[in-house]
């Protein structure tokens, strides 16, 4: 029996013009030395100030760094006391960059933006409360 497709497929070539923009793409980190570290972040409680709304309901923090994330267990914060207790211990492997144009920074490193985001879990699923971005 004839199958309604071909089995063996040639391979197509790429249009010029993508392969003139894959070409011409930046890649900063070509020629740079690569060093993976393993960071370790504990995070221990958070304290709402004063004329803040504390959440009543369970919060956890989340770490992200490109498409990796790690993110603590879900805490409740107390009222009385306007905390939120963790006590847990966050841990990321990156990868780090330097480069010769890097050099002059303080760190000699490129830049690694990573960010850190307060979570709040409710009946109507996750809400990010506030958030920062770290380098």
């Amino acid at each position: 029996p004839r199958l309604p497709f071909s089995v063996l497929q040639r391979p197509t070539r790429m249009p010029s013009s993508l392969l003139a923009a894959a070409r011409a793409r930046p890649r900063p980190h070509i020629g740079s030395e690569q060093l993976k570290y393993q960071y370790f972040v504990t995070v221990h409680g958070l304290t709402f100030l004063p004329g803040g709304t504390c959440p009543s309901s369970n919060l956890s923090v989340l770490w992200t760094r490109g498409s990796k994330t790690a993110i603590t267990q879900e805490a409740a914060a107390d009222a009385q006391s306007r905390s939120a207790i963790f006590g847990q211990t966050l841990t990321l492997i990156c990868t780090l960059f330097r480069s010769p144009s890097a050099a002059s920074s303080s760190s000699g490193f490129s830049e690694k933006l990573c960010g850190f985001a307060l979570i709040r879990h409710g009946s109507r699923g996750a809400q990010t409360l506030p958030k920062c971005k770290v380098d």
